[in-house]
Parts: C-alpha cells; structure tokens; sequence
C-alpha cells in the first residue's frame, strides 16, 4: 500500500511554515489515482494554507507497479554527486519479501527524470537502450551531449499502419518551455545499441541502478569495477555491422575492461 508521512515545509511567497502530507511510497496498483498526478508532475505541488500559494517541493519517494514489476526510487543526489549509486544500496527484499523476482529497479534523481524512467517501464521498453538511443538523437541533431541534467525525454512510442515504430520526445528548457517531437525509429542504431548492451552483458536484476543521461558516459560493468567519468568525454567513431557509430570513449574502455570487444 502507499504510504505517507508529515513535512513541514516554507512558503516562499509569504514565508509562512506548512504541516503537509507527503507521499513516501505509491503502490499504483492499489492507488491508481496517483499514477496520474506522478506523470503529471503534481505530486509535489501544494498550496499554501496562508497566502494559497502553489508550492513546489521534492522528497524522496518509491514508485511501485507490481502490474508492469518494477520500482523506480527518487532521491537526492549525495554531495559527491557520483554517477552511479552504490550496488544494492536498497535492497529489493527488504521492501517486497518473497516474490520479488524479474522486477526491475532503478534510481532517479530528478522529478523530470523520474517520471521519464516510468514512462519507458511502462512502455516495456529496456531504458538503458532508451538513454544511449537519447545520446545518438543529440549527435546527430548536434545537442548539447553534457549538461547538469537532462533535458531530452522519452515520452512514449506508437506504431502506424506500416507497423513502423515511431517514438515520442520532450524537450525541457531551463526556463521551463518543453517542446514535443516525435520521429520513426532508426531501426539499424537502436539495434546497434541492443548489441552494445548484449556484448557487455549487463545484468540488471535483483539491484538499483541509476540508469539516465549520464550512462552513455559510463557503465557498471559486472565484475563491480565502477567506471566513472574523470574528465569529459571524447566522442569516438567505431564500426558496428558496417555502420559507423558514434559513442564515448568510455565504452571502449568498459569493452577492454571485460573482454568483451571481440563482437563489436
């Protein structure tokens, strides 16, 4: 069941303090009504008892499908603000107990992302593929590759009549303007990207893992060696089934790493 604890928080506007109720964990199976307002990106607005004023907070919360099997943790990140979290940082049996096999689990930082990294479980769709997707889209139409968060979001996907898979973006500005665009998949990269992903052989099952715009810049690697990004990243061209890609250097560095290079 969701659950719920008490906050207090200051308003902005009239500097008068607030006791609220805030949600700490969403069961959407059995609250449905706010699967709504999480993807909305309402559940943190409240008003102000004094002065009415719409108040924006952010607290740590767990999104819980047991529908679709899997969790998404929002939280802040820690002072150092390393790439990746800490391996089983939160245990998935402490929270489900038995039964918890095939969920799928995963950190978010931000609200933006997410409600991002839900959309694309829902949609049954492998976000790691999802975000290195995101890294070509912004090579080829030339975005910015590294920013303080993202700004490029995975909405949804759709096929027409043709059965041509064409997926849905967001664009956030730092303003708060978002901008929708949507454009048939390029089938032959995001094949590229699944056998990126195969050839590293990433397990990502009974463990959090923080998977979002930085992750084409560094990977967990299954021998629990971390790779962080150390400096920024060159952006290097390999060929993979007669197609050149464009990827970050690191990737080379995770495929020496593991041995795995023999099949790109």
């Amino acid at each position: 069941m969701s659950k719920t604890s008490r906050a207090n928080i200051v308003c902005i506007s009239c500097g008068e303090s607030s006791d609220i109720e805030v949600y700490t964990s969403i069961n959407v199976k059995q609250d449905p009504e706010l699967r709504d307002k999480v993807l909305d990106n309402k559940l943190f607005d409240f008003k102000c008892y004094s002065c009415g004023e719409v108040i924006t907070t952010f607290h740590d919360v767990l999104y819980h499908d047991p529908i679709n099997r899997f969790m998404v943790w929002l939280t802040k990140p820690d002072n150092q603000n390393i790439i990746f979290f800490s391996k089983n940082s939160l245990r998935i049996m402490e929270i489900l107990g038995e039964g918890c096999e095939g969920y799928k689990l995963r950190i978010a930082r931000s609200p933006f992302h997410w409600i991002e990294r839900i959309r694309t479980l829902e949609c049954k769709m492998d976000d790691r593929i999802i975000e290195l997707y995101k890294f070509g889209i912004k090579t080829k139409r030339k975005m910015p590759l590294e920013t303080t968060n993202d700004f490029l979001h995975f909405e949804s996907y759709s096929r027409n009549f043709l059965s041509r898979t064409k997926l849905h973006w967001k664009i956030v500005y730092d303003d708060g303007g978002i901008e929708k665009f949507s454009e048939n998949i390029d089938t032959r990269m995001y094949q590229n990207y699944e056998k990126l992903l195969s050839s590293l052989e990433l397990k990502t099952t009974d463990s959090w893992y923080l998977v979002d715009w930085q992750y084409p810049f560094g990977l967990e690697v299954p021998d629990d060696k971390i790779i962080f990004l150390t400096e920024k990243s060159k952006i290097l061209e390999i060929q993979i089934d007669g197609s050149n890609q464009k990827i970050p250097s690191q990737f080379l560095e995770v495929l020496k790493t593991t041995g795995k290079g023999k099949k790109i």
